[in-house]
């Protein structure tokens, strides 16, 4: 009997303090299915149905180190993501990164995203010089924006 894989947040990640993702060895669970940036962890939806793009436990107490995993881990989603859905998973970073909800100040959870992040774009730049061709969110754009699209940059 297949058995789906333990969701590791049934509830907000906004409710969810950083210490407590780290006892639980969130890291260490089987990766959730994630087909739509809805299912992301650092997603969630506000009370009017808008998506917010960055909603994670940002805890000035916890470990620094510990924190960084967690960041590490939500950029794994986006890579599941990416396996789904190319152009979800690229307004995922995009909308994340300028989310006012991103803290560009050196916070453990937003440092360990972007080193994944960054880790990926440099396989990504190996490749491209290899003779890949590049993702073209503009062609993707020429196809229509949805009306989720048209409003993400105003969390």
């Amino acid at each position: 009997m297949k058995t789906t894989p333990r969701t590791p947040f049934d509830i907000p990640m906004s409710q969810v303090d950083a210490a407590h993702i780290y006892k639980v060895g969130w890291w260490l669970q089987p990766m959730r299915t994630v087909r739509t940036r809805d299912d992301l962890s650092f997603t969630c939806r506000d009370e009017t149905g808008v998506l917010v793009n960055w909603e994670v436990p940002n805890d000035q107490n916890a470990k620094w180190s510990n924190c960084r995993m967690i960041g590490q881990r939500l950029f794994e989603e986006v890579e599941a993501l990416a396996l789904a859905n190319e152009k979800d998973a690229f307004h995922a970073m995009v909308y994340a990164i300028n989310s006012i909800k991103w803290r560009n100040t050196g916070d453990g959870i937003e440092t360990g995203f972007a080193e994944a992040m960054a880790s990926a774009a440099i396989l990504g730049i190996r490749t491209l010089l290899s003779g890949a061709d590049r993702y073209d969110i503009d062609a993707e754009i020429l196809h229509g924006w949805d009306e989720e699209e048209k409003g993400a940059c105003h969390e």
